[in-house]
């Protein structure tokens, strides 16, 4: 059993750190303690995860104290990403593995983001720890070929993906934008934009749409993504490869997950599918357990993208 501690368990914004701890609670993992912006955030937190989950942890409003006081194998950390920087950095000398959720880390006014990324990532890996990012989208792809199974295997040539983040502007490219290059660099490897275009589709810039090339070893794919500001939950969520897409559905009464397929022969087809967040913590929790390291110069790489599409946008 791993010990874990998560940082920014409250749902302050559109955080997911109380469904993190929850997954990490029920593939085994003790969650020993949660971290919060002061004692009292951390305090709510616990109370929280104890009604809503019959999680009972333990509350701190440092991430160094907590890890000396618990001594876990990792940390997942689900503060806003303003924060990610300082975070990782205690994370990694305290010795522990890192589950990161997305970007990896952003600050305004930062030369070098992508330099900075790979001393990070370079640490963790020196040290021989697994840092991940809470990147899930690429384990909905298995419920995808199977709605579309002459897809698998084929050259991707176009990808689309369409999201509701919370926020507006470039800071929706901030929120949204790191599933699309996950996915990217899941199906295709490493590359580069090309050809980038962004566009606002209404004054108050809550509708973005961005076209760009993403050209890799094998070709170039054309990418086209679509953020428009979602407040309330469900959000949408789709995506398509090769003009062959799906779209999310989630029933909110017992938060069950489906893919519908919205294109060809199998339109309309519904199937359901585990929670790409609880597989993707209970894949990081098997890496912890075997001591398997993560991708760095991916990480490198993401940031590297990312900064690409949000300068185009601002």
């Amino acid at each position: 059993m791993i010990r874990v501690v998560v940082v920014g368990a409250r749902r302050r914004r559109q955080g997911l750190g109380a469904f993190v701890a929850r997954f990490f609670s029920e593939v085994g993992a003790e969650v020993c303690g949660v971290v919060g912006t002061s004692q009292k955030s951390a305090e709510e937190a616990a109370a929280a995860l104890l009604s809503n989950f019959g999680l009972q942890t333990r509350a701190y409003g440092d991430l160094a104290e907590a890890l000396t006081a618990e001594r876990p194998d990792a940390v997942a950390i689900c503060s806003p990403y303003e924060l990610h920087r300082e975070h990782l950095a205690i994370t990694a000398n305290a010795g522990c593995h890192c589950l990161c959720e997305k970007p990896l880390w952003w600050e305004a006014n930062v030369d070098e983001r992508a330099a900075r990324t790979t001393e990070i990532a370079a640490e963790f890996e020196r040290r021989k720890l697994n840092l991940t990012l809470l990147s899930q989208w690429p384990y909905t792809l298995p419920g995808f070929y199977s709605l579309y199974p002459d897809l698998e295997g084929r050259t991707v040539e176009s990808f689309r993906m369409e999201l509701g983040p919370v926020s507006h502007g470039a800071t929706m490219i901030l929120d949204a934008a790191p599933h699309a290059l996950s996915m990217l660099q899941h199906i295709l490897g490493s590359g580069v934009i090309v050809d980038y275009t962004p566009r606002y589709l209404n004054r108050d810039r809550t509708d973005v749409e961005l076209h760009f090339g993403y050209q890799h070893t094998s070709g170039t794919a054309e990418v086209i993504c679509n953020f428009k500001t979602t407040p309330e939950a469900p959000r949408p969520a789709a995506y398509a490869l090769n003009g062959h897409g799906v779209q999310r559905q989630i029933h909110m009464s017992n938060y069950e997950l489906f893919l519908e397929a919205i294109h060809g022969q199998t339109k309309g087809t519904k199937i359901k599918i585990s929670d790409p967040l609880g597989l993707i913590v209970e894949d990081f929790a098997r890496k912890v357990t075997r001591q398997e390291l993560g991708q760095p110069q991916a990480l490198t790489e993401g940031v590297a993208l990312l900064e690409v599409l949000y300068e185009g946008a601002r």
